[in-house]
């Protein structure tokens, strides 16, 4: 009797492992292994128990989260910053990349894709758009995180994605004040006037 055999799809795994593939081994005695190493057919011979041996792979996988946070003057729900919109630029060492958009729908934060553990990703912020008048705008600074790299000036961080962490949690800090204008006329005194050649 032949039996042939491939494996069913794998559940049950943590959410941030990912199964990647399965093979089965050659060199077993009365197995015929494919060429793509998917199927392994059996001719059973006895009644005795035949052992097979499938091997799996799984990858770990982790993605990250970007938190805006702003401070000084203006809160991000206040009416001068309320409809304000902040893009996160960010690109990985596998040639990928992506924007993510921080507005109040989203409550200023917004998760990337998923990727391999090892995957470095390297994130800076878009300048933000003008906002109301009278909101000055400081530039940006990543706050510190474990497994992320932050640059001298503040303003790059670089995420190593590990293994058995599912998701990185980044804070980018803004600080706002507030711009105020002046006026200056001139006012003459005495027998002559601006006026006057």
């Amino acid at each position: 009797t032949k039996i042939t055999l491939t494996e069913a799809v794998v559940t049950g795994l943590p959410a941030h492992v990912k199964f990647t593939g399965y093979e089965w081994l050659e060199g077993m005695d009365g197995v015929i292994v494919s060429g793509d190493k998917q199927t392994a057919t059996l001719t059973v011979k006895s009644m005795d128990p035949e052992a097979l041996e499938l091997k799996n792979t799984f990858e770990s996988h982790g993605t990250f989260a970007v938190r805006k946070v702003v401070a000084g003057a203006f809160a991000l729900r206040s009416n001068e910053m309320a409809d304000s919109v902040f893009e996160v630029n960010y690109s990985t060492d596998t040639g990928e990349s992506g924007t993510l958009e921080l507005n109040a729908a989203n409550d200023w934060t917004a998760a990337g894709q998923e990727y391999a553990a090892g995957t470095k990703i390297t994130l800076t912020e878009r300048t933000p758009a003008q906002f109301s008048a009278g909101v000055g705008w400081k530039s940006q600074e990543w706050l510190e995180s474990p497994g992320v790299e932050i640059s001298p000036d503040g303003k790059t961080a670089v995420l190593t994605v590990q293994k058995d962490a599912p998701i990185a949690e980044l804070t980018l800090l803004n600080t706002a004040f507030r711009e105020g204008s002046f006026s200056v006329a001139k006012v003459v005194d005495g027998n002559m006037t601006l006026d006057d050649p």
